[in-house]
């Protein structure tokens, strides 16, 4: 029981504390997912969720190698495993040991009775409250996210959200989640009512889920993310294209198959042609297209150069600046597609085994699907249809890197897992009998890491405390606390910004100006080594050498594309 209201508190708090997207509330989930595997013991029986969980311990693996061997984007290439930021591996290494815990605990706790209906329930509760939250900023033209704080980079929040397509993407992963509850409801009416439910109460749940459901569809629309929609038109094909094998008839069966094949595709090229006419802005679609297949070419222009290993796990907003279009305005942390994106961190190698577990994953639940019950078949399916939600919106979109999000896919995945399996299998047999020759200093080591990465996971902490602490401040505490900031967790945003103040406050020092340009820009430079094509330290650098009378060092830095 433990385990399970850490499953559920994970994937109540992640989308509440804005996707989980800032070091405060990253940390908190990481704790909350590694908990979970201090209170398991054993893993799942279910062979689905063994064989994703050494999917996940894969991407762990290629990631430490790549950690111990870092290497700049901009240098000579290398043979073997290399990232292109320590630090950002460093962070990845924490959150997916989280995500390997969730893997290695959630399955076994959804097996138990009534967990993936409680599951069902919250998840479409929380949808509901992003999507009344949202509906209320959208109707008062608020842009502070819980009426407290703007979004940051002057995005478009939705709910507790930075931005209203990651909202989106969490909303349709829930109500497809609701759909399949409400579904399952419905075909064990009998068996409710058998068991000495009113028939009012049981109608009475029933439409208060259909309402809630109702409210996400309507926070959805407002949302207008197309991504979404996408998404739910590939779910919609998916779930169809495997009921279509309760047909008798073969020609029929087919016929069915490729029609549902055929309409997504329209929908894109209809989402593509006329945006105005499915509620989009004039001229939003045609940016927006415009600047993804930018950032497409660039992803696929980066992976050309490091096909086989990637660039390093999470190290994409590191490396990208490099290979990014001009055309593409702004800083850009993530190529907009986690499928890209993904071969980019862990190479063709990575990707291959993850694609092989999905699939595996899905031959199972197929297999398993045709001696469940009508009821606990139709829960399922509206996990699956979450799950190729999730998937399509993916496709243009980084949803996956919304830790929170994550999270739910993958809860979404373990839920799965946990039905591929019948109770009593040869799984559970082999796994009570692998029980007894556990040996004890194996679980001991296992809590030991999980308490050395919970420790990591808090270590940003005191940095992301002493930056909000600075904001508002007058230049000099500002910029002290800043550099206690910057020691705790060196990140570039915070290196810019003390190069930023020292450049402001370099006429004031007592020293003289050039001195203490000369002393900020010896710090830039140390930061560079770390990021050496962040387009904003190389701008600061640019700044510098322009103030020192260094003009021509300074004009190619100052016409970088930021």
């Amino acid at each position: 029981m433990v385990t399970e209201a850490l499953l559920l508190a994970s994937v109540v708090f992640g989308p509440l504390a804005h996707g989980c997207t800032e070091p405060w509330s990253l940390a908190l989930l990481e704790l909350l997912l590694l908990s979970m595997a201090l209170r398991r013991r054993e893993a799942s029986s279910s062979r689905a969720g063994h064989v994703l969980f050494a999917c996940c311990l894969l991407v762990l693996g290629m990631g430490l190698l790549q950690w111990l061997h870092p290497h700049p984007i901009d240098g000579p290439s290398s043979r073997f495993p290399f990232t292109a930021s320590l630090r950002e591996t460093g962070k990845a290494l924490v959150l997916w040991s989280s995500f390997a815990a969730l893997l290695w605990a959630a399955p076994r706790s959804l097996s138990r009775p009534g967990a993936k209906t409680r599951l069902a329930w919250a998840l479409v509760l929380v949808a509901v409250f992003v999507a009344v939250v949202g509906a209320i900023q959208l109707s008062q033209g608020n842009t502070m996210v819980y009426g407290l704080r703007p979004a940051a980079y002057n995005r478009s929040p939705f709910g507790p959200y930075f931005n209203r397509g990651h909202a989106a993407s969490f909303m349709a992963m829930c109500w497809c989640v609701g759909l399949g509850l409400l579904w399952s409801r419905q075909a064990s009416k009998w068996r409710l009512l058998g068991e000495g439910v009113r028939p009012s109460d049981f109608f009475a749940s029933q439409v208060t889920l259909a309402v809630l459901l109702a409210v996400i569809a309507s926070g959805l629309v407002l949302a207008r993310n197309r991504g979404s929609i996408l998404g739910l038109a590939l779910a919609a094909c998916g779930i169809g294209f495997w009921a279509c094998g309760a047909l008798k008839s073969r020609p029929a069966v087919w016929a069915m198959r490729l029609g549902l094949v055929l309409v997504p595709v329209a929908l894109a090229g209809a989402v593509l042609a006329w945006p105005e006419k499915l509620g989009f802005p004039r001229g939003f679609g045609e940016l927006s297209v415009t600047w993804r297949l930018d950032m497409y070419r660039g992803a696929l222009q980066l992976f050309r150069d490091f096909p086989v290993w990637g660039i390093g796990l999470g190290a994409v907003v590191s490396a990208f600046p490099a290979y990014k279009a001009g055309s593409v305005a702004g800083i850009v942390d993530h190529v907009h597609s986690d499928w890209l994106e993904l071969p980019l961190q862990i190479g063709m190698l990575g990707t291959l085994a993850c694609a092989a577990g999905l699939a595996f994953l899905a031959a199972r639940f197929w297999r398993r699907a045709r001696t469940r019950q009508a009821e606990d078949l139709r829960l399922d399916a509206g996990a699956l249809a979450g799950v190729l939600v999730f998937i399509g919106h993916g496709a243009i979109d980084f949803s996956f890197q919304i830790p929170a999000n994550a999270v739910v896919f993958l809860v979404l995945l373990c839920w799965l897992a946990s039905s591929s399996e019948a109770p009593g299998s040869e799984g559970e047999v082999r796994n009570h009998r692998h029980r007894s020759s556990n040996h004890r200093w194996a679980r001991r080591s296992a809590k030991a890491a999980c308490l050395g990465l919970m420790f990591l996971a808090l270590l940003p902490l005191p940095g992301y405390w002493y930056a909000w602490r600075s904001q508002g401040l007058p230049p000099k505490p500002r910029l002290e606390l800043l550099e206690k900031a910057y020691a705790w967790d060196p990140q570039p945003k915070l290196a810019y910004a003390i190069g930023l103040e020292r450049y402001k406050r370099a006429a004031q020092d007592p020293r003289g100006e050039t001195p203490a340009m000369r002393e900020a820009l010896t710090f830039v430079r140390r930061a560079l080594r770390e990021e050496p094509v962040n387009p904003y330290l190389n701008l600061l650098q640019g700044t510098y050498l322009d103030a020192l009378g260094r003009k021509a060092d300074a004009a190619a830095m100052l016409a970088l594309p930021r």
